[in-house]
């Protein structure tokens, strides 16, 4: 996929993802830990913890990177108490697909926001298994591109311009 593969953090979290794996769904958790994930990637990566088979998610760790974009740490807290609205549902509906499907799968909201720029954040998600049976984590890696704030609060885009987003999602 043209996106993922044009994006050195996504592309990397992909590749690696992928040479891990081997004939397996997905790989253990130790397998892409902080020693093997590239520097460019930390950042900007994301755990999230898989409830009672996906009935909740909770982040484990927010990378500095997506904190900062985001506005808010949301390490330790659960996914449908932190965030509201359109991103809610938004998110959740991308988790529980990798859950239920045991694949990658490549997510894109497209922010109009004044002055006609653009902001866009790119959210790859990768599958995770303790048990070699089900989706234990997701390992996230998120990219914020912008023209308009560099630092942007995606959470008061959404808000103030949540209905002018377009969001894409794809099962890879």
């Amino acid at each position: 996929m043209e996106q993922i593969a044009g994006d050195p953090v996504l592309a990397a979290v992909l590749a690696l993802w992928e040479s891990k794996r081997g004939e397996r769904f997905a790989p253990h958790p130790s397998e892409l830990d902080a020693f093997v994930l590239p520097p460019i990637v930390l950042p900007r990566v994301a755990l999230v913890d898989v409830i009672e088979g996906g009935a909740r998610f909770r982040f484990r760790l927010v990378g500095s990177a997506v904190a900062l974009s985001s506005g808010v740490d949301y390490t330790g807290r659960y996914v449908d108490e932190a965030l509201s609205g359109p991103v809610k549902e938004s998110v959740l509906r991308h988790y529980a697909a990798v859950v239920r499907e045991r694949r990658p799968a490549f997510a894109v909201a497209e922010y109009r926001v004044p002055g006609e720029q653009n902001v866009k954040n790119s959210r790859l998600a990768v599958p995770l298994t303790l048990t070699g049976e089900t989706v234990d984590r997701l390992l996230l890696a998120s990219r914020v591109i912008s023209d308009w704030l560099l630092q942007s609060d995606l959470r008061n885009l959404e808000r103030q311009h949540g209905h002018e987003a377009r969001r894409t999602f794809i099962l890879l």
